[in-house]
């Protein structure tokens, strides 16, 4: 994915947001911009590696579930520990599903809720919000 289509919209201290293409590839995106962001915060491979899992998980379901050209990914810190948001313009409220065991789907949110500190979703006046919380893994 060409990494020119990606743009911050938001950037300071604790905060920084990006406007991604939905596109399948944005997930691969997503991993390697919040890595580099745990890294840069004092974070261990570890954290980096839980975070970007998390997050391009997000982003799967965003790009396959919301519909629409764009998502936007914010990743901050606080307390130490990490918040990872994708915003898309989908209006669906995220589930925790089982999937069959032979299915290739169906188990992101699963992988969410099983790593994560904490998750939600909220719906927004363009669409919905859906976050994990990770703490304790940034300085």
């Amino acid at each position: 994915m060409p990494e020119a289509h990606v743009r911050v919209v938001e950037r300071d201290a604790v905060r920084v947001a990006w406007r991604v293409p939905a596109i399948a590839e944005a997930a691969r995106l997503a991993r390697w911009l919040v890595r580099r962001k745990v890294a840069e915060w004092g974070g261990d491979a570890e954290a980096g590696y839980t975070a970007g899992l998390l997050a391009s998980e997000l982003v799967t379901n965003a790009v396959v579930h919301a519909g629409g050209d764009a998502l936007t990914l914010v990743v901050a810190r606080a307390d130490g520990g990490l918040r990872v948001e994708v915003h898309d313009r989908g209006r669906g409220e995220p589930a925790l599903r089982r999937a069959d065991g032979t299915a290739e789907q169906g188990r992101g949110l699963l992988v969410v809720d099983a790593l994560s500190t904490a998750w939600g979703h909220a719906l927004t006046p363009t669409g919905k919000v859906v976050w994990f919380e990770l703490a304790g893994c940034v300085r």
